[in-house]
């Protein structure tokens, strides 16, 4: 099969080496554009690896226009691949490979259908996830019949990072067999079951703030659904007269924990022992382990915070009436 590939990120660049490396397909054509987050592989990776193989790169996202589609039919493909790419594809493009395109979706579609299907599933404490390869549908996103289909497990441990670890790898070779199901004429489309649609849609940076109000649980998913690459979960609080920016990179749940009496929000205990600080919940108490203050970098907690008198979260009423007095 001749392959156009649309890809950006590390799931592209695995799936663009396994693809060629395979050997049993060819690679005409590689579309790729940088975007806030790479994991490392952006379009210089995108452009030196096609460089050194002759395969044609296209650094651009604009390609539903009959400029472009004139392009690639050139190239010929049999079949476009579309992995972690950011665009809706539509006609012309999309009718130029006599099978069409096939796109990568980490979830269980129809659900999380959309945007940040991982981070939606480690939030909603889902117990596993996951991954479809499907047909494009002209103009719509993540529609079209599904070709292969798996899920993995989510645990209490798992993060934004270690899930991506796990399912770019498996859909990579997803797409490849989809890929030699196509050429031997073995694909069975299934269609999506559309009354288990569940739309997933962006999630902002802003997302990311913690609410001490609710469970340890809860606060916990939030900061593994958002850890690095992502933005994280953030916090703010008062250090004297400065407001601080804290975001919290790692975290776990406190298991059977002793009684305390105070406000979500509070540190309750520095355990110098084990580096983290527990603080207080809605229900429970969520350790601290690994985090960072804006402009001073990352620690664990209990090597630089000494006392208990600390709350984490602003009181909005408080901040109101700090600031008229300020006039």
């Amino acid at each position: 099969m001749k392959v156009l590939l649309l890809g950006t990120r590390e799931l592209g660049f695995i799936g663009l080496e396994r693809i060629f490396n395979s050997g049993r397909h060819e690679v005409v054509g590689v579309v790729t554009k940088e975007y806030e987050i790479t994991e490392g592989y952006g379009e210089g990776e995108y452009r030196e690896f096609c460089k050194e193989r002759n395969i044609p790169v296209f650094i651009t996202d604009n390609v539903n226009n009959e400029e472009f589609a004139e392009k690639v039919k050139r190239l010929k493909p049999d079949v476009g691949v579309s992995l972690y790419w950011r665009r809706i594809v539509k006609q012309p493009l999309i009718g130029v490979p006599e099978h069409g395109f096939i796109n990568v979706h980490s979830s269980d579609l129809p659900r999380y259908r959309g945007f940040a299907a991982t981070s939606w599933s480690i939030i909603n404490g889902d117990s596993e996830i996951g991954a479809c390869v499907h047909m494009m549908v002209d103009g719509k996103a993540d529609e079209g019949d599904i070709l292969a289909k798996r899920h993995i497990p989510i645990t209490e441990e798992t993060t934004i990072r270690t899930l991506q670890e796990k399912l770019w790898p498996m859909e990579a070779d997803m797409v490849l067999e989809v890929l030699d199901m196509m050429g031997e004429g073995r694909v069975e489309p299934e269609p999506q079951d559309e009354s288990k649609l569940v739309m997933a849609y962006p999630r902002l940076p802003s997302d990311g703030l913690i609410d001490w109000k609710d469970s340890a649980v809860r606060i916990d998913r939030l900061v593994r659904a958002i850890t690095k690459p992502y933005p994280g979960a953030h916090t703010y609080y008062r250090e004297g007269e400065e407001i601080k920016k804290l975001t919290v990179w790692e975290s776990s749940v406190l298991e059977e924990p002793p009684e305390f009496m105070g406000t979500p929000g509070h540190i309750v205990k520095i355990d110098k022992e084990g580096g983290g600080a527990w603080v207080l919940t809605g229900d429970g108490i969520l350790v601290l382990k690994l985090v960072e203050v804006e402009g001073e970098g990352e620690f664990q907690p209990a090597r630089r915070w000494r006392s208990i008198q600390k709350r984490l979260g602003l009181n909005v009423e408080e901040e109101i009436y700090r600031l008229s007095r300020r006039g």
